[in-house]
């Protein structure tokens, strides 16, 4: 795989298949992060069996362009885009305003404790905010959801 920054390969980031066996291995992308939103994964793995199935940059193209046509349709269930991530130190400690740092901000708001080692659960719903109003976490009433920041 390239690195985001440059067209030099990742080393630690890869897939591909052992002759004979069906599964894929794969490192580093994001179907493989615990992190990662179950859409994305699922969205990785289709294009991976599309690629492995047709050998067509077009199939994964158009795999892939079906499944922002959804994100953009909104037809994607906000269940599948819950992002987790492990909480590495109280809100306190935090000096980026992330994504993390504005599902802890609302989670300290709905007197819901988590601490360090903790995971928190949230949905982006509007990534141009630097506010606690970029995300939702997993257990609030959400009507919509960033498909701009989910199609990245």
């Amino acid at each position: 795989m390239p690195q985001r920054e440059s067209d030099a390969g990742a080393l630690t980031k890869y897939f591909g298949k052992v002759a004979g066996n069906d599964e894929f291995k794969i490192r580093g992308i994001e179907a493989r992060q615990r992190s990662t939103p179950p859409f994305i994964k699922a969205v990785q793995r289709d294009c991976l069996d599309q690629l492995d199935s047709t050998r067509s940059p077009d199939a994964v193209f158009e795999c892939l362009q079906e499944a922002i046509s959804r994100l953009h349709a909104g037809a994607v269930p906000v269940a599948d885009l819950v992002e987790r991530n492990r909480v590495s130190k109280p809100l306190e400690g935090y000096t980026q305003n992330t994504q993390n740092v504005a599902a802890l901000k609302r989670a300290r708001d709905h007197n819901l404790a988590v601490n360090p080692g903790q995971d928190i659960e949230y949905v982006v719903v509007d990534d141009e905010k630097h506010s606690r109003e970029r995300v939702a976490l997993a257990h609030e009433e959400i009507a919509s959801y960033d498909a701009s920041y989910y199609k990245t």
